[in-house]
């Protein structure tokens, strides 16, 4: 007899044992809502992966980490591609995602999460790694692979560290912009654009496209900007005598230390240095777009457009147009973003090192690369969240299953006791 009991046991703990298992690979999700179940806009995110990508939670409350591994485990078993570390051990209360050497870290909080938030986040990271920044050429721009002074190979290498893809475009050869282009970038053309190049750049923007120009005083853009954006480049070279006892050595290298009110530059605090910078002035707004200003001068600047010299005396015997003086216009609408800005030299090898230039190039690819996320995260469709019980209902729990079911209870067992009590 004791042998079968314990025969019994053990089977009854393999069981067990086998029952956990399965059900630590398989989830049962018995809710009506299926609010343990992924929807359907995360699996197709899910399945977008072609790579690892880690999640690293830093975090030492045992409810926030408990929370983070149950939603976690959800894309885990949706998807091997996922990986989740948790550190308890730490003072740091962020995540960490990283996919393809690209790590961005995130603060959090109980409340952030769920199922939309790290598919957000998904989201994100993929549309990093599917995104291309190409660059215009053969209008002698500005080399972007160039690392010599006036080359762009540092401004290139900026952008390689946001995540994005970077290549070059030569228009007239191609013939198409590619449908991956997420930001076309044209620095500084010393040739006019064709007709074609035209069409196929206005189609660019119409269906979407992001457009980063940078442009000089007397520039061959100067039309295209004025047909397209109503902005156009005031003649002259822009000298700022208050940037001399900061240490320029010329007026027209200016040292700009005044921030506007847009993300790009408002929480810039040391100088920005814009040598050789013309100035944009909007002739007529296009109602498709929101302009802002992000880089301007002080009023005591102006437009120099007289024969070169250093002698700021000089120089004051030539004035175009008076400041305040705007050197760089952000555009944008729901669906994109465009960035025109009167100077180019400020990116290159020579300039981008110096000052706050790296971060203001920073702020700028961050700002033009905020796209909407497409696809937007659909929720579960919920059903029977309200309920309004009817009269016959209402009775049945206010009266019937809190009286009379327990008094008709106790009445059958006093019944059932009399009944054995007399026998």
């Amino acid at each position: 007899m004791i042998k079968r009991i314990v025969l019994l046991c053990l089977i009854f703990s393999g069981c067990v044992i086998s029952a956990s298992k399965v059900m630590h690979v398989y989830r049962l999700d018995l809710t009506q809502n299926s609010l343990n179940t992924l929807s359907s806009t995360s699996i197709s995110l899910l399945n977008r992966l072609d790579s690892e990508m880690k999640f690293r939670v830093y975090n030492a409350d045992v409810n926030t980490i408990n929370a983070f591994t149950d939603i976690l485990d959800r894309y885990k078993t949706a998807n091997r591609n996922i990986k989740a570390q948790y550190f308890t051990k730490t003072n740091k209360n962020t995540l960490e995602v990283e996919y393809k050497g690209q790590v961005n870290s995130f603060s959090i909080s109980l409340t952030d999460i769920n199922e939309q938030e790290i598919s957000m986040l998904i989201q994100k990271m993929l549309q990093q790694h599917e995104s291309w920044l190409v660059f215009l050429t053969g209008h002698e721009e500005a080399d972007s692979f160039n690392s010599s002074s006036f080359g762009l190979s540092g401004f290139q290498d900026l952008i390689k560290k946001s995540g994005m893809h970077v290549a070059e475009l030569k228009l007239l050869e191609q013939q198409v912009i590619p449908h991956n282009v997420n930001t076309l970038v044209i620095a500084n053309p010393h040739t006019k654009f064709t007709s074609l190049e035209k069409h196929l750049i206005n189609e660019y923007v119409a269906d979407g496209g992001n457009l980063w120009i940078f442009t000089e005083p007397d520039s061959p853009l100067d039309s295209f900007l004025l047909q397209e954006f109503g902005i156009k480049t005031l003649p002259g070279v822009i000298v700022d005598p208050d940037s001399l006892p900061l240490g320029s050595p010329h007026p027209a290298i200016k040292l700009l230390t005044t921030p506007q009110e847009h993300p790009i530059s408002k929480e810039i605090k040391s100088p920005i240095v814009m040598p050789w910078s013309a100035a944009l002035k909007i002739q007529q707004e296009n109602p498709r777009w929101e302009y802002a200003s992000f880089i301007q001068t002080t009023a005591d600047a102006w437009t120099y457009t007289g024969p070169e010299t250093m002698d700021i005396t000089e120089m004051r015997q030539n004035i175009g147009s008076t400041g305040p003086l705007n050197i760089g216009y952000a555009l944008q609408n729901n669906k994109q973003r465009i960035l025109i800005l009167a100077d180019s030299n400020f990116i290159t090898n020579k300039f981008l090192p110096i000052y706050a230039n790296r971060n203001l190039v920073t702020n700028m690819l961050q700002w033009i690369d905020s796209k909407p996320i497409q696809p937007q995260y659909i929720n579960h469709e919920l059903i029977d969240l309200s309920y309004c019980p009817s009269k016959i209902e209402r009775f049945c729990f206010n009266y019937l299953w809190i009286f009379i079911a327990p008094l008709t209870l106790c009445l059958i067992g006093f019944c059932i006791r009399a009944r054995y009590t007399k026998n």
